[in-house]
This record gives C-alpha cells, sequence and structure tokens, in this order.
C-alpha cells in the first residue's frame, strides 16, 4: 500500500478533505510518498494531509464492520470492491474516535465474499494539532465474538502487482522495484538512565530525570535566566543500559507552552562513557509539532550525549531547553527486489526444488524450496524477507562471512536476516538450506 503526505505553506490551506480533492491537492509545497505495512497515519501537523491506500484480500466470506479510527482533524474513507475506480466516500468525520469499535458513526457494514478485494483510501486532515492521525480496522461479524482489530499486514496487500507492456523475465512475474522502510529497533529514554546534566532544572517539578520517567506529560526546562549558546551550551548524558544499533534520534518537548526544542546540537555515542565518537552535528532542525528528528549514520554505543547550543519555540525569543522524551530508532530502507531476480540451484544427485507458491506478500507469490539461493547486489545492506509457512534452518554467506539461522512459522512477512555496514560496492550472496523449506517474499538492498 501507499502512503502520501502533502505540506502547505503560508496562507495557503484547505478547510475540509472534500475542497482539498476537489483541488486535487493543489498549492502544496512539498509532497513524500512511501511504501508501507500500515494503515496507521499519524504525525500530521497544521496545513499538512496524509493519504493512506491500499486493498485488503478477503480470506472468508461474511459480513464485515470496517471502523476508522482518527482524531484532531477531517477524516474521510472511501472504499471499493475489486474496482478501484470505484472508490466512493462512505465517511467523512469531524470528531475524534481515538479507538476501535464494532459498531458506532465511524463504523460501515460490508457484504464481502472470500477472494474480494477490499480497495481503501483513508484521508486525514490535520486540524490546527500537531498530531492528526488515522487508522482502519475491521472484524468479521459472523464471527462467535467478533472483534475490531487494525488490519493485519497478512491480508494488507503491500504491493500491487502493476503489468508494463514489456520487458519480462518470467512468465509469473514482470519487473518492478519498490522502496520499502522497515523498523528494526527502537528505543525511548523511558528506558534509559540519566548520567549527568549540566544545567539545573527550573524547579523540582521541572528536574532531568522527567525525561526518563514513562510519563509523557513530565518534562525538563533549564533554569531560569539560564539560555543556552555555544560559550553555554546544555549536555546531556544518558545511559541506555544495553549497547544496540540505531540511525535516527526524535527529541520531544511538552505538549503545551513554548516547546524550546534542540534545533542545534552535536549527538554522540559511546560504549563505555569515555571514549565518544560522534554520530552527527545538526544545525538549525525543523520543527514538527513539539518534536524534531535527524537521522545518522548507524552505528552501535550504549551511551549518549546531547551538547546543545541552539533552541527554538513557536514565539518566545528565550533559549531554554525543555524535553519530554528522547527516542532512537533504526530503520532499514532500500529497493526491494523481486525473488524472480535470484538464482535457485540443487546440489547434484540430490531432490532439493524450489517452487513458485501463491501467497500473500509482496509480489503475490513465494518461491519456496530446500536447496542453494545464490545472487549478487550492489550496496551497503541487505535483507532477506521470508513468509514461512513452516519453520526451516539456513545459513546465510555473505562475502564468505556465514551466519546460522532458525526460520520460524509466520502468516506474515518478516526480515530473517538483516545486514549493514558494508562497503558500498559489488557483494556476493549465498544461502543454503539446511532444514525444512525457504519461503522467500523478496530482498532488500540499502545503497
Amino acid at each position: 500500500m501507499t502512503k502520501i503526505k502533502y505540506s502547505y505553506a503560508g496562507s495557503t490551506s484547505y478547510s475540509s478533505v472534500d475542497e482539498a480533492v476537489k483541488n486535487n491537492f493543489q498549492g502544496y509545497t512539498k509532497v513524500d510518498k512511501y511504501k508501507s505495512t500500515s494503515t496507521f497515519v499519524n504525525g500530521l501537523a497544521n496545513k499538512q494531509i496524509g493519504i493512506a491506500e491500499g486493498k485488503i484480500y478477503i480470506q472468508k466470506t461474511g459480513k464485515y464492520a470496517i471502523c476508522l479510527r482518527s482524531g484532531r482533524g477531517n477524516n474521510t474513507l472511501y472504499l471499493a470492491v475489486n474496482n478501484k475506480s470505484k472508490l466512493a466516500q462512505v465517511l467523512s468525520l469531524n470528531s475524534d474516535h481515538g479507538g476501535f469499535v464494532i459498531e458506532g458513526e465511524n463504523v460501515v457494514n460490508w457484504d464481502l465474499n472470500a477472494g474480494d478485494y477490499l480497495y481503501f483510501k483513508e484521508i486525514t486532515l490535520s486540524k490546527h494539532y500537531a498530531d492528526a492521525f488515522t487508522e482502519l480496522g475491521m472484524a468479521c461479524l459472523d464471527d462467535e465474538s467478533p472483534k475490531m482489530v487494525t488490519v493485519p499486514t497478512n491480508i494488507l496487500c503491500t504491493n500491487d502487482m502493476l503489468m508494463p507492456s514489456k520487458d519480462f523475465t518470467a512468465k509469473e512475474i514482470f519487473k518492478h522495484v519498490y522502496s520499502e522502510q522497515y523498523l528494526i529497533d527502537s528505543t525511548s529514554s523511558s528506558e534509559h538512565k540519566l548520567v549527568s546534566v549540566n544545567i539545573d532544572s527550573w524547579d523540582n517539578t521541572s528536574s532531568a530525570e522527567n525525561i526518563f520517567d514513562k510519563d509523557t506529560t513530565n518534562f525538563y526546562h533549564s533554569k531560569k535566566n539560564n539560555f543556552v549558546s555555544e560559550s553555554n551550551p546544555f549536555i546531556l548524558i544518558a545511559d541506555m543500559q544495553k549497547a544496540s544499533r540505531y540511525n535516527s534520534i526524535k527529541i520531544t518537548s511538552r505538549t503545551s507552552g513554548q516547546y524550546n526544542l534542540p534545533v542545534t546540537f552535536k549527538l554522540y555515542g559511546s560504549l563505555d562513557c569515555q571514549n565518544w565518537s560522534l554520530l552527527g552535528d545538526f544545525v538549525n532542525l525543523n520543527m514538527t509539532g513539539n518534536s524534531v528528528s535527524a537521522s545518522f549514520n548507524e552505528t552501535e554505543f550504549q551511551y549518549y550525549k546531547l551538547y546543545v547550543t541552539d533552541t527554538k519555540s513557536q514565539s518566545s525569543p528565550n533559549k531554554y531547553v525543555t524535553i519530554a522524551s528522547i527516542d532512537f530508532t533504526d530503520t532499514f530502507s532500500g529497493a526491494e527486489i523481486s525473488p524472480y531476480d535470484l538464482g535457485y540451484y540443487k546440489e547434484k544427485s540430490s531432490n532439493q526444488t524450489f517452487k513458485r507458491q501463491t501467497a500473500e506478500g509482496s509480489y503475490g507469490a513465494v518461491i519456496k524450496g530446500n536447496g542453494i539461493v545464490k545472487f549478487n547486489f550492489t550496496g551497503t545492506g541487505l535483507m532477506l524477507l521470508t513468509l514461512q509457512d513452516d519453520p526451516c534452518k539456513i545459513m546465510v554467506m555473505v562475502d564468505n562471512k556465514q551466519t546460522e539461522l532458525t526460520l520460524t512459522q509466520s502468516s506474515e512477512r518478516q526480515f530473517a536476516y538483516v545486514l549493514s555496514g558494508l562497503k558500498n560496492g559489488n557483494h556476493k550472496v549465498y544461502i543454503k538450506v539446511l532444514s525444512g523449506k525457504l519461503c522467500v517474499d523478496s530482498v532488500l538492498v540499502k545503497g
């Protein structure tokens, strides 16, 4: 499925989704498009419109309740069965509906047959909030105890099979490449411990310990009249309590009042709190609501140090520091490669085989077998995606470095193997099935 975010500036904005659709979303200053495996759209700030669209594979015949969980905006839902061109608006909501429910004004009922594709489009227009959101849920009302849940990824078709006019590599598949992003790991300051901070807090209710508790309404605020600058930096050191690899940071401030967000700072990482490496030197970052985010090269560290020399607020010129939480994530972004573009082999005098098997994965099928997979790629990282209907054990060798893995059964796509930090260039991959059968969904390659 696809997600789109339109951003507007100045006097250009829309008062409703209907108005934006009528004008084909014209006037935006920026548009972001990307593939996703979730119907959840959030983090939409004022003057932003978010769209999530795709299709859902219906596994059994029955009456279904479709729920739009939403808030802080004008939220609409369009649906159609088996024909995307027939998408029609079925919900338009201006009030908040924060949870999934079986019935209510944010629910519609549809009779669907096994094998149907339910096309959907969610559109959310933020109403002067920093975090408008929407998410699609569904429940089969014919079940004994119907439960409304977010659309499961195993029936959410992540890629449409498109048929160009020429240039194909096999009878079953046509060449196409998608960009995908996967969350590998994440951590929040509520899991960390404060080591030190060099500027006292405003008062006893706004200490630096607030950054590391589990209450996100608490926050740290620096001491009155102690403004940060290059000559008076704010320095915070924290311990994540275990070493992990991350490549992005998000700093969140309080939800009301002046944000005082760090926008110019150096970020350092360390494994021992003694030897520090510079992860990123960020200058005048843009605020998104009450938070700022930045990316850096994937690095393993346990301790981090923030060295802040400038902050930004909605209107106040005072250079205080206010922080409610600090989050790190490790994401893998790359070009998705079809399983048909890989090489499949068997050892001599063996019963090893590979066959195409229909599956609700990235390309409508997986390649399943118990032999050897070989291919080359150019880039700095690799992710193997599988859709295992049974467990198996494999050996993966990249540039002569071997790793053995046991893959569990899963009805959803899973990243079976991830490797980052390679030198940008050509790499050889050799995968041998040691037991069971491997179900190859696709491969992601990081440039």
